[in-house]
């Protein structure tokens, strides 16, 4: 068991990905992406800041280089604030089960980065494993909204929203292999992710009064049932979620531990029946599947 602690990480983190993105959903349609996007990140904090005080002695990393901070800020930056800012946005216009798909493309741009930041080869099987994920997508993505749902008369899914899913799934693969290569020195993955988190949430707090929100944000916590589910969803992905995917990264390859994040979607499928009474077709199912399975051959073989 202690050989797979890292792949057991990332396939916990994703679970906890899957209970945030519901939860970002449910909250989201109430006081909207950007309050919901600074929230969680200030709820997020005080948590890191009290597991930083009582285990590792020093509740805010000061302790972390320069250089650590500036790459790890930077990370979070890429991850916690644009990345998020267009994966919320694209929750709300196309519901969480076809935005977590579309994110679930990430390990493959992370596997690509790789080839061009680190000079990582990329073998035939890799480019077979890139098609497969993105025909699975792709299958899912131009599905009638008909057939979707017979009782929806429509477009297909808003351009916008498919847009900020693939913008999200960028900028998460990216920060991913800033995250890796700032963590190289770090022994706490918990301190690195804090150290991103507080780089994401500073650029929230300087973006709301510009965009006119920051009393929205304060409103939020005037709100019991949308705070309780924010607060969930807080401690699933933030908190936990993001430190154990960090966790991972310190024992398996960035590439690998994204293709358990990549099982979101497949994860979320459940969900979206029981909680939203959605019409999962079997081509969505089917689709899920293949682009996780072209995810694992790129990664795993």
């Amino acid at each position: 068991m202690q050989n797979y602690v890292g792949e057991i990480a990332a396939l916990l983190a994703a679970l906890g990905w899957t209970i945030s993105a519901l939860c970002w959903t449910t909250a989201g349609k109430q006081v909207g992406s950007l309050v919901v996007n600074t929230v969680r990140l200030a709820i997020a904090l005080p948590l890191f800041l009290l597991y930083g005080a009582i285990v590792l002695g020093e509740a805010v990393p000061l302790s972390a280089s320069p250089r650590e901070w500036l790459i790890l800020g930077s990370s979070g930056v890429v991850g916690f604030f644009f990345c998020d800012l267009f994966l919320f946005r694209s929750l709300l216009l196309i519901g969480p089960r076809l935005a977590m798909l579309i994110f679930s493309l990430s390990p493959i741009v992370a596997s690509l980065c790789g080839w061009w930041w680190l000079e990582e080869h990329l073998s035939r099987t890799d480019m077979a494993g890139m098609a497969i994920a993105l025909a699975g997508v792709s299958w899912v993505v131009l599905e009638s909204p008909r057939r979707r749902h017979p009782a929806i008369v429509g477009q297909h899914p808003p351009a916008r929203g498919l847009l900020f899913a693939f913008l999200a799934m960028l900028a998460q693969a990216v920060s991913s292999v800033i995250a890796k290569t700032g963590m190289q020195e770090m022994a706490s993955p918990v301190a690195a992710t804090e150290i991103r988190l507080i780089a994401g949430l500073i650029c929230f707090v300087l973006l709301m009064p510009i965009v006119g929100k920051s009393r929205a944000c304060l409103q939020v916590f005037k709100k019991p049932q949308v705070l309780k589910v924010m607060i969930v969803g807080s401690i699933a992905g933030p908190s936990v979620g993001v430190a154990l995917l960090m966790f991972s990264f310190k024992h398996i390859s960035t590439g690998l531990a994204m293709t358990f994040i990549s099982l979101t979607p497949v994860m979320i499928i459940p969900f979206s029946v029981l909680i939203y009474k959605e019409h999962v077709s079997l081509r969505a199912i089917l689709g899920a599947i293949i682009a996780c399975s072209g995810a694992a051959i790129l990664l795993l073989l």
